[in-house]
């Protein structure tokens, strides 16, 4: 289940929230929706995609919160269900951040593609090192012979962390961001997958 949902992750929540790729999408918005001025130039498309904060609502989460979502979740309904229950979310973002990381390294064009809008060559990374792997029965068996390593949380917590502190997080979104990270460490030293 968490590969499954790291293949859509890894095009909405890793490719396409790089400022590359915004250059790319915003003259196409601009020319969709007849949008002028500073609010559709690419840099105000990235920091909006891009900004953190809290919200009740999941699936509208940003890339800071979105675990803690989850992490929640798990918990509620843990204490309703006997047994435990997988966090097939933030493991489908944890094998798609590591999975994107491991093709950046090996395509090192990646991110002026995606400034251009090619997925080409990321797709093809994708077609060869997991798509074509019909035959692997275990997640941990692909994403060794994907990435070279088991999942692990660390391309996972670095991501979010290069991306956006980079300017990008204001004073008062800053300790949120360090709260909201430290709780994802803590708990997914308790909840590594097997």
């Amino acid at each position: 289940m968490s590969l499954h949902e790291s293949q859509s992750l890894r095009v909405e929540m890793q490719a396409c929230r790089w400022a590359e790729f915004c250059v790319c999408l915003a003259p196409r918005l601009r020319e969709a929706f007849g949008g002028e001025g500073a609010g559709w130039e690419a840099g105000n498309l990235h920091r909006l995609c891009t900004r953190a904060g809290p919200g009740l609502i999941r699936v509208d989460a940003d890339k800071v919160t979105y675990p803690a979502h989850i992490l929640l979740r798990y918990d509620l309904e843990s204490a309703t269900i006997l047994g435990d229950i997988e966090v097939a979310y933030t493991l489908g973002a944890m094998a798609a951040a590591q999975a994107f990381r491991t093709a950046c390294d090996s395509l090192p064009g990646t991110f002026a593609d995606l400034a251009e809008g090619d997925f080409t060559a990321l797709l093809g990374w994708l077609r060869d090192s997991v798509h074509s792997r019909d035959g692997v029965p275990e997640t941990d068996e692909l994403l060794v012979a994907a990435t070279g390593a088991l999942l692990g949380a660390g391309y996972f917590l670095r991501h979010p962390r290069r991306r956006l502190s980079q300017g990008r997080l204001n004073q008062a979104q800053r300790p949120l961001f360090s709260t909201i990270w430290s709780s994802f460490v803590l708990a997914s030293c308790h909840r590594s997958p097997s």
